[in-house]
């Protein structure tokens, strides 16, 4: 009880694996097959792993890396971050941000109660794209020559997307918990953008931008 001990285990990269405790700080490197991680208390880095990749924690962040499939992480009361991943992405967590980079993907729903959501990624055609914060900022950035329809609503923040060509209503128009409807080339992908007490802003993907 009063010491821990760490397991250091070499699988083939073929193996699935799956590691459940309740005080587990877990490492996953260069496997190829599916993987699951659930611990209550520890963080979870993910670097690697093919079909489905899930990892839970409730207090630890939760890093994946380099991912292809489905990928469901979760965290209660700590971060999420997402790099250079391809497949369907589910991130949620309570008190945390949610970062995702160099994401290549059809279907991303991000969700965070006390956080800000980041996401820097692939507008694919016909894509489904949803992201969610209570108490925390929206920012997204659209890559070059990207269509989309951006579903946007916000009651105590703003709205800001100067570095696009967007048609739809001026932003001076749009009120607070209105959702305003906006269209960036032929409107493929389906992007949804909601935040109560935060801002929500569309970069384009390499602009120079600044902090709020």
């Amino acid at each position: 009880p009063s010491e821990s001990v760490d397991y250091e285990i070499s699988v083939p990269a073929w193996m699935p694996i799956r590691i459940d405790g309740h005080y587990n700080f877990t490492t996953i490197e260069g496997t190829q097959g599916e993987i699951s991680v659930a611990s209550v208390r520890g963080d979870i880095v993910i670097k690697g792993g093919t079909g489905t990749i899930t990892g839970k924690s409730i207090e630890g962040q939760v890093i994946v890396e380099n991912a292809r499939g489905k990928v469901t992480v979760s965290s209660a009361n700590e971060a999420i971050k997402v790099t250079a991943t391809s497949g369907e992405i589910s991130a949620e967590t309570t008190n945390g941000d949610i970062t995702l980079t160099r994401i290549d993907s059809a279907s991303v729903e991000m969700a965070t109660v006390n956080g800000d959501i980041v996401y820097d990624g692939s507008l694919a055609e016909r894509g489904h794209y949803r992201f969610t914060t209570h108490n925390g900022d929206i920012t997204m950035l659209v890559p070059e020559n990207a269509s989309a329809t951006f579903s946007a609503r916000t009651y105590n923040g703003d709205f800001s997307a100067s570095t696009l060509p967007l048609k739809g209503p001026p932003r001076s128009e749009v009120r607070s918990g209105k959702r305003a409807l906006y269209t960036l080339g032929s409107g493929s992908a389906e992007v949804e953008l909601e935040s109560f007490g935060g801002a929500i802003r569309l970069r384009r993907a390499g602009a120079a931008t600044s902090d709020r």
